[in-house]
This record gives C-alpha cells, sequence and structure tokens, in this order.
C-alpha cells in the first residue's frame, strides 16, 4: 500500500536536479549521511483504515519529506546563507511539487491531493541542515479482483 504511495512520490520528487539522493527514510541520521543535499521520504502515522465497501478501503495519509543539507560554519561560526538559500530552494521545490498532488494508477486513486501542514526547520544536528514538511492526504487500498483456483486435493495411495 505504501510502496505505490513511495514510488508516486519518488518519481514527481526525482525532478529536482541538485538532490543527489533520493530514498525511504529510515533513520539516517543515527548513522553517517555520505549524499548530500538528500531527501528522505517517510510515513511517520500508522494508517487508520476506513472501509468503504467490500473490496475499498482508505485511511488519513502523512508523508514527511525530509530535506538534508550539509553545513560547514565559518571559522567565526557563522552560516553561510549561500548553503541556507539552497537548501530553501530545495524546500520550495518539494512544496510546488506535491502540494496537490494526486496519484492515481489504472484510473484508481492511490492518494488523492496532498496539502502541505507542516514545515519544521530542526536545530544544527551535527553539520546537517535538515528541514521537514508533513503532506496530508487520504491513501486508498483498492482490493484486487481474484479468481478463486481449486487446489487440487492430493492423491493417497492406500494398499490394503
Amino acid at each position: 500500500m505504501l510502496l505505490k504511495t513511495y514510488q508516486k512520490i519518488k518519481q514527481k520528487l526525482s525532478v529536482i536536479p541538485e538532490v543527489k539522493l533520493l530514498t525511504w527514510f529510515n533513520d539516517q541520521y543515527e548513522g553517517t549521511i555520505h549524499t548530500v543535499p538528500a531527501i528522505f521520504i517517510e510515513f511517520p502515522n500508522e494508517l487508520l483504515l476506513e472501509t468503504l465497501s467490500k473490496k475499498n478501503q482508505q485511511a488519513p495519509l502523512t508523508v514527511r519529506i525530509h530535506t538534508v543539507s550539509k553545513l560547514i560554519s565559518e571559522t567565526d561560526g557563522s552560516i553561510n546563507e549561500t548553503n541556507i538559500e539552497s537548501h530553501e530552494a530545495i524546500n520550495d521545490q518539494v512544496y510546488n511539487l506535491l502540494h496537490g498532488l494526486v496519484a492515481k494508477e489504472n484510473d484508481k486513486l492511490i492518494f488523492n491531493s496532498l496539502a502541505r501542514t507542516r514545515y519544521l526547520q530542526h536545530q544544527y544536528l551535527q553539520g546537517w541542515y535538515v528541514t521537514t514538511q508533513d503532506f496530508e492526504g487520504i491513501i486508498y487500498e483498492n482490493q484486487i479482483e481474484q479468481t478463486l483456483t481449486t487446489i487440487p486435493k492430493p492423491v493417497v495411495n492406500i494398499e490394503t
């Protein structure tokens, strides 16, 4: 369910030329990030599903986009504002690409129009400049029609 959503969002964000790494969020801050600027796609909330019909469900969806850049302090401890401007330009592109995004596959909704609901500038994290933006919408699960096949019974030979 989330894989299709991830793939559609990743495809949309892949047009940002400055971004060198675009992948699923997996708590990369605990390790070493080698490639920046980077965008991580996270689904921070559980999906609380509501059944619409026998084969369709929906749930509120939150997508959190992490934009990560490297910031090096100058010798006097100040931050070069050019790096901040580059980081902010990526955030603006993320907003422009995702706000209002609708995803479909085979004429069925994967998720409806995303709307940005949160923007958070994180404090300086060990040299990383991190911004998260949350986008909310509704995700849909459309069960695929499957034909049931009969499983053949095993043949048992009983010798008397």
